[in-house]
């Protein structure tokens, strides 16, 4: 990523080593699911919010942690895009682009064999989670990033897939992408 955005989209070496350090920073505020795996199952549940203005790189920051965050361990990746399939099919195409997902020449390139993705949802207009997708790669190790909309019906339908059918100890990382729009209640129930 660090050297798609200075030799692809022509970022100044500054602008990168912000980004770099300003997702560490947020980094640093997860939990390390390698360390936790080593000494017990137990669970863990981070919550954060990390605000930024409009046009201010928002998205190239939580692509940044996303990939940092892959790296440390978390196996399942949900971006919450907003409540309009343009807006989910526009983020889901720049995280292909950014991550490695397709083999594309405007991206960084298909990632290799020990970092690639399960790509659970597409940038389609229509290529939103869908019930019934095998759960399969998550349960024999695999990664997986998902692109879904922030709709009812769409969340229910995850939730009731994530039950059952994903380990309960997996790492999960979940980013708002549009906080400010059709947010979630995340208010602990214990």
């Amino acid at each position: 990523l660090r050297s798609h955005l200075i030799d692809r989209r022509a970022w100044s070496l500054r602008d990168v080593e912000s980004l770099d350090e300003s997702s560490d920073d947020v980094l640093r505020h997860l939990e390390d699911p390698r360390i936790d795996a080593e000494y017990s199952k137990t669970s863990f549940r981070i919550q954060g919010l990390v605000l930024g203005y409009v046009q201010s790189g928002k998205t190239a920051n939580f692509t940044s942690l996303i990939a940092k965050a892959a790296d440390r361990g978390y196996r399942l990746i949900i971006v919450l895009s907003g409540i309009h399939n343009s807006l989910r099919s526009q983020t889901q195409r720049r995280l292909d682009l950014e991550l490695g997902l397709v083999n594309d020449p405007a991206g960084v390139g298909l990632a290799d064999q020990g970092h690639a993705w399960w790509r659970i949802t597409s940038h389609e207009l229509n290529g939103d989670f869908k019930p019934g997708t095998d759960a399969g790669p998550l349960q024999q190790g695999s990664r997986g990033i998902m692109v879904v909309k922030k709709n009812a019906t769409v969340l229910r339908r995850l939730v009731a897939w994530l039950e059952g059918r994903v380990p309960l100890d997996l790492p999960v990382l979940v980013v708002d992408d549009e906080a400010d729009q059709a947010s979630i209640n995340i208010t602990p129930s214990w």
